[in-house]
């Protein structure tokens, strides 16, 4: 991973993943405003919206438990709603 830069109201850093470039990211914006951070970061590393994967706490899993989906409603999830509201 190449080093952490704060550029997009975030901390982002880029590496690979297997034959993958990647771009980590953890907004440093207030959870319920993180699409800023999220589209802004998009917009300078010329993200598409499709390649946009979101990892975020789910308070109903139990713990070391992960659930996987595409699409979908936010769930009253402020994070993903701001997420939704910036990217689309």
């Amino acid at each position: 991973m190449s080093p952490v830069r704060t550029v997009v109201q975030g901390e982002a850093a880029e590496g690979t993943i297997g034959p993958e470039r990647v771009l980590l990211l953890k907004p440093q914006t207030f959870m319920n405003d993180s699409g800023r951070s999220v589209a802004e970061a998009a917009h300078f590393y010329k993200v598409p919206v499709g390649r946009i994967v979101v990892f975020h706490d789910e308070i109903d899993l139990a713990p070391s438990k992960v659930r996987v989906k595409t699409g979908g409603g936010v769930a009253g999830h402020n994070g993903l709603r701001s997420i939704t509201a910036h990217v689309g």
